[in-house]
């Protein structure tokens, strides 16, 4: 989908495309990098996946880093709402 958008000159597919890719993004993409530096950052949106880990909740898992490494744990924490 990126891919079309980039190449895209009509304004009203190129808005339709950029609408489904930020559905996908809210509905099948649990995380999503909104800065470089993640040891300060971390934030989640529980409307579709919840069990993300936090600071403090006793998993041991950082909770900024779920890309690579040990992070990769916490992805088994997740379910779906509903």
């Amino acid at each position: 989908m990126i891919a079309e958008a980039a190449l895209e000159t009509d304004e009203a597919v190129l808005k339709e495309t950029y609408t489904e890719i930020s559905r996908f993004l809210l509905e099948q993409k649990p995380i999503v990098a909104l800065m470089y530096r993640p040891s300060l950052f971390h934030t989640a949106n529980e409307t579709v996946w919840t069990g993300f880990q936090f600071d403090g909740d006793g998993t041991d898992i950082p909770p900024q880093l779920v890309s690579d490494g040990y992070g990769y744990a916490a992805l088994y924490n997740l379910h779906l709402v509903g």
